[in-house]
């Protein structure tokens, strides 16, 4: 019995190592790449709230706030999968995303840049981000 638990233990420890190299290994087969793209559009009304507001809605998009510029109205919004993720699935990312409110308070102008592997900085990926981003803060100010 003690000679069967060992066998499976070993058996699992294998096959958990073997997953894990085919994870990265697909990983590291996807070269990265980049893609950038920018927008600008209307709010239905001024938004003096802003950089507040901007940040939520980034956050409840799944970025973090990794900073503000109160002079341009500015707000940078970043999301990114590294560490133990990104060994474990091979999939590196990074995405950035610089939102700013025109002097007019209704113009957003939206700068986003994306680097990564595995289809994750394409110019599909960058309009859907795009497009729920644009959601979003009209709703919030509508």
């Amino acid at each position: 019995m003690v000679q069967f638990t060992s066998l499976v233990r070993s058996a699992t420890s294998a096959a958990l190592s073997l997953a894990l190299a085919a994870c990265v290994g697909i990983g590291g087969l996807s070269p990265p790449k980049s893609y950038t793209t920018n927008t600008t559009f209307q709010l239905p009304r001024r938004a003096p709230d802003f950089i507040p507001a901007a940040s939520e809605v980034g956050k409840s998009l799944g970025y973090r706030v990794s900073g503000t510029d109160r002079e341009r109205n500015a707000v940078t919004l970043t999301d990114s999968v590294d560490g133990m993720g990104a060994a474990l699935t091979g999939r590196h990312v990074q995405r950035t995303v610089v939102v700013a409110l025109r002097p007019d308070g209704r113009t957003v102008a939206i700068n986003l840049a994306l680097n990564g592997n595995l289809g994750t900085a394409s110019q599909k990926s960058a309009e859907q981000r795009l497009e729920a981003l644009k959601t979003a803060l009209t709703a919030r100010f509508r």
